[in-house]
């Protein structure tokens, strides 16, 4: 039997739970933002707020409390921190859900298709989309002649509304005439490929690489430039073994992981031992 899972609360409920624990001590030798941080955590970890639930705003918990901002900013700093609660800017602070997992690098059906396969809604933000010459390095990982152009998306992926990987894809143009002009709003890119020009990535070398976002880059993914970030660099083949796509992206550690599956071949190669 299935168990239906725990619906978020909103501020008004969050907050009848935490005023169930009672006043902050002042003669604790716990510091008042700790005391509040742990109370918080505490409902988190039993259950009695649920995932995504709303949060009481900051002048809430503050006249809830009898405590000044400065006090609940470090409880919910820490909180954010540790990765148990989300700020959303313009909406609020939320408990965090489970770390959504992304099979990695077995999966060649690209972020899109698989998060939307696991019964996550994807949508996307697109920068830009434009026939343009390549960089040296994506000249180098495409292998492409001197006078070959790329087509560049560079976008934004959120994972049930939650930004999750920004991305910057390159193409050989001469495989894919036309792409800069199709709409790939919430669009699978692989599933373009297949779709429109018949072109299935088979196999993939991909690196990654633990790194810090730049302030762009963490405006973008509603992350501090303190947060760490997973950067990926990827080269997808056909079968032939021609490159077909080369992309990086900076991949939003606070709401996913990587998920990396390793065969036999691979064990057998690099022995068993950690």
């Amino acid at each position: 039997m299935t168990h239906a899972a725990p619906q978020p609360l909103d501020m008004t409920e969050a907050s009848r739970i935490l005023e169930a624990g009672g006043t902050l001590s002042r003669t604790a030798a716990s510091p008042l933002w700790r005391q509040l941080g742990q109370r918080i955590e505490a409902a988190i970890q039993d259950g009695r707020l649920p995932p995504d639930s709303h949060l009481p705003s900051e002048h809430m918990l503050c006249r809830q409390f009898g405590v000044s901002r400065t006090v609940v900013r470090e409880a919910l700093g820490e909180l954010a921190n540790d990765g148990a609660i989300v700020k959303v800017r313009r909406r609020g602070v939320f408990v965090a859900r489970q770390k959504a997992d992304q099979e990695f690098p077995a999966s060649n059906v690209g972020f899109f298709g698989e998060m939307t396969e696991k019964g996550h809604t994807v949508t996307t933000r697109i920068f830009s989309l434009a026939k343009a010459a390549p960089s040296p390095r994506e000249r180098e990982m495409l292998n492409l002649p001197p006078d070959e152009a790329v087509v560049r998306l560079e976008r934004l992926a959120y994972a049930d509304g939650r930004p999750s990987v920004f991305s910057t894809v390159a193409l050989p143009a001469h495989k894919v005439p036309g792409l800069e002009t199709l709409d790939m709003r919430d669009r699978s890119l692989y599933g373009t490929l297949r779709e429109h020009y018949g072109l299935v990535a088979r196999t993939a070398e991909r690196w990654l690489d633990a790194a810090l976002p730049t302030a762009a880059e963490a405006t973008l993914l509603e992350i501090t430039t303190a947060t760490p970030v997973i950067a990926i660099e990827s080269r997808a083949c056909l079968a032939n073994g021609l490159p077909i796509e080369y992309y990086t992206a900076i991949y939003n550690s606070r709401y996913g992981r990587i998920h990396l599956a390793v065969g036999d071949a691979a064990l057998a190669r690099d022995g068993a031992a950690p």
